[in-house]
């Protein structure tokens, strides 16, 4: 006859199955915790942040000069990416390698150096790499070899700080102030080449535009923003532009060459917007008292 079997072999297949549903139950959270942690953590792909068109051109805030070759050789950029920690410099390839003349691209003119596909994520700096060709030519006609100083021989590194969005293009503009690049010794007349170079995203800046006459005052335009001053010489009619300025409330000063016998002028709070630009009225320099041109 069938028995309820030994009490004590019962309680122990209970025990049993207790232990075994609770090891079972401890293994699934243990499994859908560990599931959680790693999709947390996991690292992202390079492809989850797609990639930018990129595009750098090259632009002049023009010189006293006849011309300034520019020797390009190399760009570079600095991309990092907050989420996966990577950055690194990254070749920008040219659209030709070679000499440049800057004066050819003043007064809002710009030419196409560079173009590639990146990364999303933050361009941190831009890295011009120049050879050592590069060559001044004076209103004579007198060419001068020019020569980096031994600090940018490796590279000249311009900050810039903007986001990559994928799919979104952006335009990237090397802005040389060719007055303020070339310096010359007083006693050996020597010409120093330091260049001084603006980076900008043209879609985040202004830009200022106008007219200064006579032509005869040979003058030169200086936009000043606080401690940040740009100058540009205005072509044969008179005509100049700041390409690439960031807003703000500028102060324009016009600085007549001093043998022609004209005064400076000066234009304050000449407001600029973002992405916007400013037209001026003409402006005309006057002789200054005594002069035969008053």
């Amino acid at each position: 006859m069938a028995s309820g079997g030994d009490p004590a072999h019962i309680k122990t297949i209970i025990m049993s199955l207790k232990n075994t549903k609770t090891t079972l139950l401890l293994l699934l959270l243990m499994a859908g915790m560990t599931g959680g942690l790693s999709s947390c953590e996991k690292a992202p792909l390079p492809g989850d942040y797609g990639s930018s068109e990129l595009k750098v051109y090259l632009a002049d805030a023009p010189g006293d000069y006849r011309a300034l070759w520019l020797d390009v050789e190399n760009i570079m950029v600095n991309v990092s990416n907050d989420t996966s920690g990577d950055s690194g410099w990254i070749d920008v390839p040219l659209t030709r390698k070679g000499r440049y003349n800057l004066l050819d691209f003043g007064n809002g003119k710009d030419t196409l150096v560079a173009r590639a596909n990146l990364p999303g994520g933050t361009l941190t700096q831009i890295r011009l790499i120049l050879g050592n060709h590069n060559i001044l030519v004076l209103k004579n006609g007198a060419t001068i070899p020019l020569k980096l100083p031994s600090a940018q021989q490796t590279g000249i590194k311009l900050n810039v700080n903007a986001g990559l969005s994928p799919t979104t293009p952006y335009s990237m503009v090397l802005d040389f102030d060719v007055a303020r690049s070339i310096t010359v010794e007083g006693h050996s007349g020597t010409h120093i080449f330091k260049p001084v170079i603006r980076a900008y995203a043209r879609a985040t800046v202004g830009a200022v535009k106008g007219v200064v006459l006579p032509d005869s005052a040979a003058a030169y335009v200086m936009a000043v923003l606080g401690k940040d001053t740009t100058s540009v010489v205005p072509d044969s009619a008179g005509s100049f532009i700041f390409a690439g300025v960031h807003g703000g409330n500028y102060k324009l000063v016009f600085a007549a060459d001093s043998t022609t016998g004209f005064k400076n002028d000066t234009l304050h709070n000449i407001q600029v917007t973002e992405g916007g630009s400013t037209r001026l009225d003409t402006v005309w320099l006057t002789a200054t008292k005594g002069s035969p041109l008053k």
